[in-house]
């Protein structure tokens, strides 16, 4: 039986994708997908400024899985919990569970093309069976040079191994992946430690969403501790370590974030309008930090978003 759901049929937890952009448009390829999460499942705001692109691949956001992401074409900038890493074509970089990150190109007119996969490591042996090292396995964010042609090797025969569909290609893949696991060892780009990502995942899903609840209200760091049922001191360490970011600094972010949104969709409110709807008290506040953001005012950004929609 176990020589079945490994090996012998076309099931596996694991979700494989082959995504690229040509000319302006992104071509969305699953070569397999049979995953009990959603490895693009709880959008977060970012932190680290507006120098990223201006095209975002991928959202950023998190999920229960590692991620496995290798660079095919083009060139990208990789963010991994508020950290920006440079990547090219042959580049691999490591996602652990519940680590937020996106991909963010210079222009969706520049040929760009990229291998992820996504899987949840205690689920790759049937009946709870996986060993240990697996299950506490951290990956560093980037794959050493001296690792990366084994690695990329490995992701290459996981991706052929799903889209060949031939029967016996999940044992394929499941070998290469752990040949993957023992190169990131070698290489010492694997570390093992225990990590509450089960309690931290439920932390991220609640205080999110009760800054997406509250969006428009005046609320504090005091105000969310309470809620989570913490002391603020607590609330402050868990949340930092967990969003990269304290508080208020993820909050006005992610208020940005969906201001400008609002306005993306073709909805064009007065300054102070789109700030209260977005829980700025101020308007001033609000106009500081969506410039910082943003590069622009919100006034000038309103005005040329319409005026785009009109030409």
């Amino acid at each position: 039986m176990k020589k079945e759901n490994i090996g012998a049929s076309a099931s596996m937890p694991i979700c494989i994708l082959r995504d690229s952009m040509r000319e302006g448009r992104r071509i969305h390829r699953i070569a397999h997908n049979d995953v009990l999460f959603r490895p693009n499942s709880k959008p977060v705001a970012k932190s680290v400024g507006s120098e990223l692109g201006e095209f975002s691949f991928t959202s950023y956001h998190y999920h229960e899985g590692v991620e496995i992401l290798r660079i095919m074409e083009g060139e990208c900038r990789v963010v991994i919990n508020n950290k920006t890493y440079p990547a090219k074509a042959g580049d691999v970089l490591f996602v652990n569970p519940f680590e937020a990150h996106g991909i963010y190109l210079d222009s969706r007119r520049i040929p760009f093309s990229r291998d992820c996969v996504s899987f949840l490591p205690e689920k790759l042996f049937p009946d709870g069976s996986a060993p240990e090292y697996l299950k506490n396995a951290v990956f560093d964010s980037v794959c050493p040079k001296e690792a990366s042609a084994e690695i990329n090797a490995a992701v290459e025969r996981i991706v052929s191994a799903a889209s060949g569909g031939r029967a016996g290609w999940a044992l394929s893949a499941l070998g290469s992946l752990m040949e993957l696991y023992s190169s990131a060892t070698c290489y010492g780009a694997l570390r093992y430690e225990g990590r509450e990502q089960p309690q931290r995942a439920e932390f991220m899903a609640r205080v999110s969403d009760y800054i997406e609840a509250n969006l428009a209200s005046d609320i504090s760091t005091a105000d969310a501790a309470a809620f989570c049922q913490y002391t603020p001191e607590h609330f402050c360490r868990l949340f930092k370590r967990s969003f990269g970011a304290t508080f208020v600094e993820y909050l006005n972010v992610y208020r940005i974030q969906r201001a400008k949104e609002y306005v993306d969709r073709g909805n064009y409110p007065s300054v102070s309008e789109l700030a209260s709807r977005f829980g700025f008290t101020s308007q001033n506040h609000f106009g500081n930090t969506f410039k910082k953001r943003t590069g622009t005012l919100p006034s000038v950004y309103i005005k040329e978003k319409r005026k785009e929609n009109r030409s």
